[in-house]
């Protein structure tokens, strides 16, 4: 199984007044437009993950759809689940991972620091063992034989923004 692990692409600032619901905070028009380059850094590497699962906070879905049209995924391999949202417990997306085959790949779009809790608990089984910093549209792939994955991945790869952004323009 490989399980790729992207933040969510820059969004607005928080401000109550124009999003009560943080939840409902988009992408900047330059988040968009950075998201789409690194996107294009997906395809460059032959990304096509069988399955995008996304928290269902507008900056990240926005992410996903933007992955998953350039990578030109099916509508319904994209799906939104709560198991991502910032303050989720890694456990229950280490849960709905395990659900899928052994040989499956994976796409996931969340927050921080939810994100660098979940790889470093895939990595030793301890959500607090690997310091991971996860920027705004970065890429981290895991690899795994075994389900369920917690302790028993190893990691493929790990790329900054920039570095998708420019491979998507070669």
């Amino acid at each position: 199984m490989l399980i790729y692990c992207m933040r969510h692409g820059i969004a607005e600032e928080r401000d109550h007044e124009r999003w009560p619901d943080d939840g409902e905070r988009p992408l900047t028009e330059e988040g968009a437009k950075k998201t789409r380059r690194a996107a294009r850094g997906l395809k460059a590497l032959g990304l096509s993950p069988d399955l995008v699962l996304t928290s269902p906070l507008a900056r990240a879905r926005a992410t996903a759809a933007i992955v998953a049209a350039t990578l030109n995924l099916p509508e319904e391999a994209v799906q939104e689940t709560d198991a991502l949202i910032p303050e989720a417990a890694e456990t229950g997306i280490i849960g709905r991972i395990s659900t899928e085959s052994n040989d499956a790949e994976i796409f996931l779009v969340g927050h921080e620091p939810m994100l660098s809790h979940l790889v470093s608990r895939l990595l030793t089984g301890n959500r607090n063992a690997v310091s991971i910093e996860m920027r705004k549209s970065a890429l981290l792939c895991l690899e795994t034989r075994e389900l369920p994955v917690s302790g028993r991945a190893t990691l493929s790869f790990f790329l900054k923004p920039s570095m998708l952004r420019t491979l998507g323009e070669s």
